[in-house]
């Protein structure tokens, strides 16, 4: 991905100037690395729940499907939250700034596209996102661990 911001950055795409962001590699990229590292903390933690929903309730696996792909389009992976924000969304626009996906998008994308810092507020959510679901997703696994492996 890093290779195709820095190379396709500053693209000019339909010949329009105002499309055109001259990427940089400065320090800011390495950014990168605490985002991704929290965002491993909240896949952790949800896995860790999951996976003992799941223990407790085979289909449960059937709605993860379903819920990643909500996660999905409340990430603002195909959409800018300006489009809803424009439209008078003010809740859908909240929902996506607490989402964790959104934020690590939110602060990669300041880092590489824009050369700065994304709004601070997205660390915070970030971190909170990934201590508290690290925390109960590690307590709510190790409580059912003498549950896990018994044939049904």
């Amino acid at each position: 991905m890093a290779v195709l911001v820095y190379f396709l950055g500053d693209y000019m795409i339909g010949g329009l100037e105002e499309g055109v962001v001259n990427i940089t590699i400065t320090w800011h990229w390495l950014l990168f690395f605490p985002a991704i590292l929290l965002a491993l903390m909240v896949m952790t933690g949800l896995g860790l729940l999951l996976a003992r929903a799941v223990n407790a309730h085979n289909d449960v696996r059937h709605l993860i499907t379903i819920g990643t792909r909500i996660w999905f389009y409340t990430s603002a992976v195909i959409f800018g939250v300006d489009r809803f924000a424009d439209a008078g969304h003010g809740w859908l626009v909240t929902v996506m700034h607490l989402n964790p996906a959104f934020c690590v998008l939110d602060i990669i994308r300041h880092a590489w596209i824009y050369d700065g810092f994304a709004d601070p507020m997205r660390w915070v959510v970030l971190g909170s996102w990934a201590v508290g679901l690290m925390v109960i997703g590690f307590l709510v696994f190790w409580q059912g661990e003498e549950t896990y492996g018994r044939e049904r």
